[in-house]
């Protein structure tokens, strides 16, 4: 497993901290099991204006139109953080081709202490 994960993240308020947290462990679950992922990758960015966390695997795969969703799986929590935070998200998969979990926050500047790149 691979994760890059910024260290300013640890600033982020709780709320937004759990729910990707949770989108992310529910992701893993998934690609372990399911999946039987050899590999994922994990990858947060801050930017001002948004937070982005991506979570891709090499495993099975499979068709998210088929997929039966649970309680507390990776589909509902795509839901609540749509409701909760106007957050982004979607599952990218194909058999055979492992799966992508994808969730865009959008975020307010001061929320978090990203420095812009410098502009001459």
């Amino acid at each position: 497993m691979y994760a890059d994960i910024p260290d300013e993240a640890d600033d982020l308020p709780f709320e937004v901290l759990d729910a990707i947290y949770c989108l992310a462990i529910e992701s893993i679950v998934n690609a372990a099991y399911h999946g039987h992922a050899q590999r994922i990758d994990i990858g947060l960015e801050l930017e001002p204006s948004r937070i982005r966390l991506e979570v891709r695997d090499n495993g099975q795969g499979f068709d998210p139109a088929q997929a039966r969703p649970g309680p507390n799986g990776i589909f509902e929590g795509l839901e609540l953080v749509q409701r909760q935070f106007a957050a982004q998200g979607y599952v990218e998969s194909h058999p055979g081709a492992g799966a992508r979990v994808e969730v865009v926050f959008p975020c307010l500047a001061d929320t978090l202490r990203v420095d812009e790149p410098e502009t001459m």
